[in-house]
């Protein structure tokens, strides 16, 4: 039988002058399941850790949305099958996502907002996926996956803007579409 640690998370930070509000998530194991949203979100931060066990967790999930200026989305996951997705509508926000294990990660991002900026690292004997959109100027998307048979795929629709792909290994495959 397999063991489930759901976590699901809504902060909402009035328009009323509060600032920086922080969510932190850690779960150790398999099939986890995290949702974050946080409206308001200015100068916020959130925090997902996913791991569990000598070769890490396994197929763990963490799904993260922030509306709000000034923020930061960090994800961290390691083990085999995981799923990260990030989305944020701000300006001057980042996204980070580190995935490491065996085999098969896939982050998903998401940016709306200028000088935003994403990095995705990827490391493992392969086949992870990372898809990131960013609809922004002078935005800027780092990729960097280690391992076989990874597959990438950045989205700029912005002026300005700086996308780059590091892929170590055989039969990766990248796209890069700037508009």
């Amino acid at each position: 039988m397999a063991l489930t640690n759901p976590a699901y998370v809504f902060q909402f930070t009035p328009q009323t002058g509060a600032l920086g509000g922080e969510v932190q998530v850690y779960q150790q194991g398999s099939n986890n399941y995290s949702n974050v949203n946080q409206d308001s979100a200015i100068l916020s931060k959130t925090s997902v850790s996913q791991s569990g066990g000598f070769l890490g967790g396994s197929n763990n999930s963490a799904t993260v949305n922030q509306n709000g200026n000034v923020s930061l989305v960090d994800i961290n996951q390691s083990g085999n099958g995981h799923s990260a997705t990030s989305s944020q509508n701000g300006d001057w926000s980042v996204t980070e996502i580190s995935q490491s294990g065996i085999l098969g990660n896939s982050a998903t991002t998401s940016q709306n907002g200028d000088f935003s900026r994403t990095a995705v690292s990827q490391s493992g004997y392969g086949l992870n996926n990372a898809v990131t959109t960013q609809n922004a100027d002078a935005a800027v998307i780092v990729v960097r996956q280690n391992g076989a048979s990874n597959y990438a795929n950045s989205s700029q629709n912005a002026n300005f803007s700086y996308s780059n792909v590091n892929q170590i290994g055989l039969g990766n495959v990248s796209f890069v579409s700037q508009n």
